[in-house]
């Protein structure tokens, strides 16, 4: 269930990076917006790597609930094909590989969340566990079932 919420959710984020993308390079020098989107997309794997690295330091893999590092790159790799598809359906601006620029945005993610100190603290897996089975899990069956007719 989390496989496929997350892989829902990193294609389900285009829009909304593609629109940032849009603003960020309206009314610049058509020249400079390649880098601009560029800068975008890393931003958007900043978040997304600096988001999985908190989770990392809240939780811990259970058979419920993948290792951050693989949600991240589930998400990564579907909000990769997303804005690809976004390039050439909507404009081309003639982007460096995208995936290089979302991973570029973790890798600094990984620096901060180092410099934080995340993910040390000792973590109780069966009360995560236990707390995701009673809280969570209905709740994301509800929103698969919701989310069904709108995903590719």
């Amino acid at each position: 269930m989390e496989c496929d919420a997350d892989t829902w959710g990193g294609y389900l984020t285009t829009p909304a990076v593609w629109q940032q993308i849009e603003t960020v390079i309206a009314d610049q020098d058509p020249e400079l917006h390649p880098a601009l989107a560029a800068e975008v997309i890393a931003l958007a794997g900043f978040s997304l790597g600096l988001f999985f690295r908190i989770t990392e330091s809240t939780a811990v893999p259970t058979n419920l609930y993948p290792p951050p590092v693989i949600r991240s790159v589930i998400v990564q790799t579907q909000l990769a094909r997303g804005l690809e598809a976004q390039e050439k359906k909507i404009r081309c601006l003639g982007l460096a590989p995208i995936p290089l620029a979302i991973v570029t945005g973790m890798g600094h993610a990984n620096i901060l969340a180092k410099a934080l100190k995340l993910a040390e603290e000792p973590i109780d897996a069966q009360a995560i566990a236990d707390a995701w089975v009673k809280n969570d899990a209905p709740a994301v069956d509800a929103l698969s079932k919701d989310l069904k007719p709108y995903v590719p």
